[in-house]
């Protein structure tokens, strides 16, 4: 009984609500000040049905997940997802592609060996072309590590040949979306344990300039994880990064008082010829977390 009322009262205000609004712009008036305006029903917003996407490998963990759409067929999607594989104890990668608007996936890109692959990341560059990116861990004689970048040309059906360049932890990848003569220019970042790493391609990703640092962290500070590098429309390149400190923090859960944590970004107003110094975005304490490394963050331009 109290849920009938509550409903009819709902109904009855909303219609005294709209009624009044509508009396309001009915009523004529001289005076010059008034403004009145049509009454515009709001958009709804609806939310699909789950699809899940790993059906392939429903049985097996999936983390890290990255996905990219295609800014020429808003229904192609690339996504990535570190996929641990029970038979081998050991991590892969698989790369799902969909052509429907997410509503089917299909792998596309697997890796049956015995290497470590992790860190996925998707990417589309503006002409259509996605890319993917994975690091690969080799275990002959010594452990070796290695950033292997993926393209395709029919929106992720079938992948070239990696193109093998040396480690960007935790890498992403952007392109130039100007109109200029550096137009689908490729940027990739990662990091090392005391830099923000930053490469460059000006053929569309078949091969890249040696690495190099973009910003390093602060004084006593170490750089404990970057988010996607954002390529702005006027072609400035902006690299989000964290950066961390140990002293004086202690080992029990609970956050300190004090900021140990600096959430900074560093800039490239030249495609990458040179990067201005960090600019500080935010402090933050970690509490417990800090040493988990909570560096992971994301952005968007």
């Amino acid at each position: 009984m109290n849920r009938v009322r509550f409903k009819t009262t709902l109904l009855l205000y909303l219609n005294l609500t709209v009624a009044s609004s509508l009396w309001a712009q009915s009523v004529p008036t001289n005076n010059k000040n008034i403004v009145t305006r049509p009454v515009q029903a709001e958009r709804a917003i609806v939310v699909g049905r789950n699809v899940q996407a790993s059906k392939a490998f429903a049985g097996s963990p999936h983390n890290e997940i990255h996905l990219a759409a295609n800014p020429r067929n808003a229904l192609n999607l690339v996504g990535g997802a570190m996929v641990w594989q029970q038979k081998t104890n050991r991590m892969t990668v698989v790369a799902y592609t969909s052509f429907d608007g997410g509503q089917t996936w299909t792998p596309t890109l697997t890796f049956d060996d015995a290497d470590f692959h992790s860190d996925p990341a998707a990417a589309f560059s503006p002409d259509g072309t996605a890319y993917f990116l994975k690091i690969t861990s080799t275990y002959v004689q010594e452990v070796k590590y290695f950033t292997h970048i993926y393209r395709s040309k029919d929106g992720g059906k079938t992948w070239s040949p990696p193109t093998v360049l040396p480690m960007y932890d935790r890498h992403y990848m952007a392109f130039n979306r100007t109109q200029g003569d550096h137009r689908n220019w490729v940027f990739i970042n990662g990091s090392s344990g005391s830099a923000v790493e930053f490469g460059r391609s000006k053929d569309g990703g078949v091969t890249f300039e040696e690495k190099r640092k973009a910003a390093t962290p602060s004084a006593g500070r170490r750089r404990s994880g970057s988010s996607p590098i954002q390529t702005l429309s006027n072609g400035r390149i902006v690299i989000p990064f964290h950066e961390i400190t140990f002293e004086g923090v202690p080992e029990a859960e609970g956050a300190p008082k004090k900021a140990h944590a600096q959430l900074s970004a560093v800039i490239s107003e030249n495609d990458g010829d040179t990067f201005l110094e960090p600019v500080k975005i935010a402090e933050m304490g970690m509490g417990h977390m800090l040493r988990s490394n909570p560096g992971h963050f994301s952005s968007a331009a």
